[in-house]
């Protein structure tokens, strides 16, 4: 475990330039740019809590924060397990031609 997080730390420019490759390629054209992805977890929010609390009439008081507790790392693992997956498929061709980590290919992802 200890030599898994030395070959990630010796690494960690190559991880650093991917991140950052990854938020400019994905926030790029956007109006709102990085804020997209504080505002997913908001509106989630929003919607949820105006169906359950007043629609359905949920028992559960301060339900808005109950949900948000649970949606935040809910949609966090499962957003890093999908694209996770997709950026090792997606950059094959890094695979192919250089030495690294495979690791760092997902891990960039889910740190942008």
């Amino acid at each position: 475990m200890i030599n898994y997080f030395k070959e990630l730390y010796k690494y960690r420019e190559l991880l650093w330039n991917l991140t950052k490759k990854e938020l400019k390629v994905r926030y790029r054209g956007s109006i709102l740019g990085i804020f997209w992805s504080l505002l997913n977890p908001v509106i989630m929010t929003l919607v949820y809590t105006f169906v359950f609390s007043i629609i359905l009439k949920s028992p559960i008081e301060d339900f808005s924060i109950f949900l948000l507790s649970a949606l935040i790392p809910w949609n966090f693992l499962a957003s890093s397990l999908n694209v996770g997956i997709d950026s090792i498929v997606g950059n094959s061709h890094l695979i192919n031609k250089i030495k690294f980590p495979r690791e760092i290919l997902p891990l960039s992802i889910t740190f942008s």
